[in-house]
């Protein structure tokens, strides 16, 4: 185990959490380092003490709150939550260095490419469990949306999910709902228009079809006609309601449609 030294002398520092050893720590007080009106550090991990710690008892919020909490800090590590991300510089791209909740460095790197880093270099990206993000506007912002700047749903093309270069991503696009379409011939342009609303993979109502009927001008409106008939000791009315649902439901996803029912029974 190597041995913790002051990052002032070089000295040993018998308490690994501390960063000065003794003798360094009294002299730069008694010389004023640690005077109100001078620069105040941390004396757990040397960060420079800001509005919101605790200059008092010289510990930054980090350290002092996890000393008020547990009696003792965690670590001398100096870095916060709001830290930005630490980058390594490669001939074709950038590392991203990732931290746990105490701030200690993640073996995974975010590959990114370097036409990237000036857009997301000022913003702290965190691990969320399989994706990487940040919070911008008081959104939670996956990095892969941000460098392609889009909403969808975005795939990796390798599956490895912190390669944001760009040429491993790509937008998922959103299937299209598909309306069936009903061409009307010249041939047939006076008749009137048979369909099943139904199929063998997708059936729309028990017995449904949906007719064309010509309104004049070339133009044909559609109806959905929607068949029903007592079952068992039940009344026309109540299949009425079992199926209107249903019908609602077509009628929602086809544009210019209207329905009837057509209820009977077997003598």
């Amino acid at each position: 185990m190597s041995e913790h030294r002051c990052i002032h002398c070089g000295g040993i520092v018998e308490n690994e959490e501390l960063s000065y050893c003794s003798s360094c720590y009294n002299k730069l007080k008694k010389n004023g380092l640690f005077k109100e009106n001078k620069k105040k550090y941390c004396k757990v991990c040397g960060r420079e003490l800001m509005d919101g710690d605790n200059i008092k008892k010289e510990l930054c919020n980090k350290h002092y709150q996890q000393i008020k909490q547990y009696g003792f800090p965690f670590d001398n590590n100096r870095r916060t939550e709001l830290d930005l991300n630490e980058y390594e510089e490669y001939p074709k791209h950038y590392e991203m260095k990732l931290y746990d909740e105490f701030q200690e460095e993640l073996e995974d790197r975010v590959l990114i490419d370097k036409d990237d880093y000036e857009l997301i270099k000022d913003i702290r990206w965190d691990r969320n469990r399989i994706c990487v993000t940040a919070k911008i506007n008081g959104k939670i912002i996956p990095l892969q949306n941000y460098i392609l700047n889009t909403d969808e749903k975005i795939n990796f093309v390798s599956q490895d999910t912190l390669d944001f270069r760009r040429n491993n991503l790509y937008v998922k696009k959103k299937k299209e709902k598909k309306h069936k379409h009903y061409d009307i011939s010249k041939k047939n342009k006076d008749k009137i228009i048979i369909d099943f609303a139904g199929s063998s993979k997708k059936q729309v109502t028990g017995s449904a079809i949906i007719v064309s009927y010509p309104v004049g001008d070339n133009k044909y409106e559609k109806l959905l006609v929607e068949f029903g008939q007592s079952q068992g000791n039940g009344s026309l009315y109540d299949e009425y309601k079992a199926n209107k649902g249903v019908v609602d439901d077509v009628l929602s996803r086809i544009d210019n449609l209207q329905a009837c029912f057509i209820l009977h029974t077997h003598l």
